[in-house]
């Protein structure tokens, strides 16, 4: 059944129903069971896939699934997932929800939540989510920045940079 219905569904209902299972379970009271987080992996693999082969046609789908990061999926595999979702869609309107993630997850992991933020800085072409989310961008820069991943602090200093280039200069005292 639910497979019928994402091969049905318009585009825009497909992202408002992964949008809605990530605020629905994010705030349960209960902790997802193993069966229910594989089985959500699973819908988010064959979502992804699909939209590998025409991401034009899955934007909504693809944005919507910032909402899933609050979600105890595995923090490395909600990353890479994001990440795939943030490239292929190559626009977001979650960039305030996204970035909170990340900075939660930077210090664990800062070279997955550094690539993240690439794209969804990327993703930002008018800077709207940069200057709403000034104190996340920094928190995940400066996890990146002191970690001791080169290719994570490599990744942070040429995002640095980006940043600057678009007039963003207020993370440039981040760099050594």
């Amino acid at each position: 059944l639910l497979a019928r219905f994402f091969d049905k569904a318009s585009d825009q209902l497909r992202g408002y129903a992964i949008g809605f299972i990530g605020r629905a379970l994010g705030t349960a009271q209960q902790p997802l069971s193993p069966e229910v987080a594989q089985r959500l992996k699973t819908l988010w693999e064959r979502r992804l896939e699909q939209a590998r082969s025409a991401p034009a046609g899955s934007i909504d789908e693809l944005v919507n699934f910032g909402w899933w990061l609050d979600l105890e999926l595995g923090d490395a595999w909600l990353l890479d997932k994001l990440d795939e979702a943030l490239t292929l869609a190559k626009t977001t309107h979650l960039f305030i929800i996204v970035a909170r993630a990340l900075a939660r997850l930077a210090p664990q992991r800062p070279h997955e939540a550094v690539r993240c933020l690439a794209a969804l800085v990327h993703a930002d072409r008018d800077s709207l989510g940069i200057v709403g989310s000034r104190q996340q961008v920094r928190m995940i820069l400066a996890s990146a920045m002191t970690s001791g991943d080169p290719e994570a602090r490599e990744l942070a200093t040429a995002l640095i940079h980006r940043l600057g280039a678009r007039g963003q200069l207020e993370f440039r005292d981040l760099l050594p």
